[in-house]
């Protein structure tokens, strides 16, 4: 039987043992809660906004593009005789002045001389409300990226809507377009604002119109006009431009299509801007 100072001896062991213990405990507790923390705060850190602004400018990109083949083939209008949903007045001629081509209003740029081509700053406007309201179409409301845990706060984008603005610029080879559009993601801890948005689209628009502006202004000055003796000055030299007449010589009414082909290198429509002229008389055309 052991005597009371060799209980005393094991019962600090057992003492000093279960100390030790507790602090080991301790120690893995805090590394491990440490090591927690460090991988979350990395995994938050890792995370970029990249691929959502890649997505949203691509829907730029995409919702741009078919509002400029609309547009163009509209001789610079929407529809000629005015949509409300984008705020397109139209031409405002009345129903029974335009020119049917394919199942198209066509409006006419010149008319007895006076030159009524749309100003550029016009269609400018009117791509950028077009954009504005089918860019919604094509973010489906991030419903991809909400899927995976993402959450979005932003104003909508409409016709209405202040502190958001679409802007456009239609360059000779390119329409460059700017979108101001307050958006905030949030996912777990991460937080991001994003605000600027924009894409360059590859098409010849302004060289299109350029042309039709000086194949009009010549025409209002000269009659008959040929337009194949200008071919020179309006056709760009890659040949990748072509400049159609198609003519009732009856009632003096034409349809002038400009087509750049240049957009088929890169797998996409050939750009067709069109227009009708009337009251004059106009002979030729540009084939490169």
């Amino acid at each position: 039987m052991l005597d009371k100072k060799s209980q005393v001896t094991i019962f600090m062991i057992l003492g000093i043992i279960l100390l030790l213990s507790l602090l080991v405990l301790v120690y893995f507790k805090v590394i491990v809660t440490d090591k927690s923390s460090e991988i979350e705060k990395t995994t938050t850190q890792q995370f970029s906004d990249d691929p959502i602004k890649f997505y949203i400018e691509r829907c730029i990109e995409n919702t741009a593009k078919k509002g400029v083949f609309l547009i163009a083939e509209h001789g610079g209008y929407i529809s000629p005789s005015g949509i409300a949903k984008y705020n397109e007045s139209g031409d405002t001629e009345g129903f029974y002045n335009y020119y049917y081509f394919e199942n198209k209003k066509l409006p006419y740029a010149l008319d007895d001389g006076i030159i009524k081509l749309r100003p550029k700053k016009d269609i400018e406007n009117v791509l950028s409300n077009y954009i504005k309201v089918e860019l919604n179409t094509c973010l489906e409301n991030f419903s991809f990226f909400k899927k995976q845990g993402f959450v979005f706060e932003y104003p909508e984008l409409d016709l209405t809507t202040k502190g958001s603005n679409v802007s456009v610029l239609i360059g000779d080879s390119n329409v460059f377009v700017n979108v101001n559009w307050p958006l905030t993601i949030k996912k777990g801890n991460y937080k991001a604002n994003l605000h600027e948005f924009g894409s360059s689209i590859d098409l010849r628009f302004g060289l299109l119109y350029s042309m039709a502006q000086r194949l009009v202004a010549d025409a209002s000055r000269q009659q008959p006009f040929d337009v194949a003796g200008k071919c020179r000055d309006y056709l760009p030299k890659d040949n990748l431009v072509n400049l159609y007449l198609e003519s009732n010589t009856y009632t003096y009414q034409y349809v002038i299509r400009i087509i750049d082909i240049q957009s088929l290198i890169k797998w996409d429509l050939p750009l067709k801007f069109q227009f009708a002229v009337k009251n004059m008389e106009l002979y030729g055309e540009c084939v490169g």
